[in-house]
């Protein structure tokens, strides 16, 4: 090759100069896909520069290089564009997955304070049903009581029901995206997240069953 060759490709070389201007395109995407339409496009045109000047000297180079540029560019723009998608990919994916964690530390924080305020409501029931036992064993008519007592332990049952629903839910869900994501710093908070709203769900399960079991002493303590 010539002297005249060499400039030529030291000027194609130093087209890759341009990718600093890809650093002023904000958009990642885009940005992604024109770096490999230039990286592409400059690569061809070397290659396809020294084809032509073997077939064709200082004809075929101009030749060769343009047309190397062309088909380099356009490979060069169909890889950043995949490259661009996977990113697009991993973006998303990130978004979801922080989300998630944030649902479901939303949802173990709700059933702390519901299953909270569910041994107090228990406890004061049971104290309730004992009184209406006792008042029951002197011979007063508890009826009204009892019936009062049942209505709010079937309201109670109710809620706690869709509350458990809705948990499990979301425990689903979180599951779900805990197989889906691979091992990092914020899989591991969304499994520890998972771990506590599990551990909350058992609490009300078992909150559910004993207030079902004071439905029972009601009816007992009311005969």
């Amino acid at each position: 090759m010539n002297h005249r060759f060499l400039q030529f490709t030291s000027a194609l070389c130093a087209s890759t100069m341009l990718f600093a201007g890809c650093a002023n395109i904000k958009d990642d995407q885009q940005r992604t896909k024109t770096e490999g339409a230039l990286a592409g496009g400059a690569l061809g045109a070397v290659l396809g520069g020294a084809l032509g000047y073997a077939a064709g000297g200082r004809s075929g180079l101009a030749v060769g290089a343009a047309a190397g540029a062309a088909v380099g560019g356009a490979g060069g723009y169909a890889y950043g564009s995949k490259v661009a998608a996977k990113k697009k990919g991993y973006a998303s994916d990130e978004e979801r997955l922080r989300s998630m964690i944030s649902e479901a530390r939303s949802e173990r924080q709700s059933a702390e304070s519901y299953n909270a305020s569910l041994r107090r409501v228990i406890s004061q029931q049971r104290s309730e049903i004992s009184r209406i036992a006792s008042a029951r064993k002197s011979g007063q008519n508890v009826r009204a009581d009892a019936g009062k007592v049942d209505k709010n332990i079937s309201a109670n049952l109710s809620d706690m029901n869709n509350q458990l629903e809705r948990k499990q839910a979301v425990a689903s869900e979180v599951k779900t995206t805990l197989a889906e994501t691979p091992s990092g710093a914020d899989k591991q908070k969304l499994q520890a997240e998972y771990d506590s709203l599990q551990r909350e769900k058992s609490i009300l399960s078992q909150q559910i069953s004993e207030m079902n079991g004071l439905k029972r002493d009601l009816s007992s303590a009311s005969r």
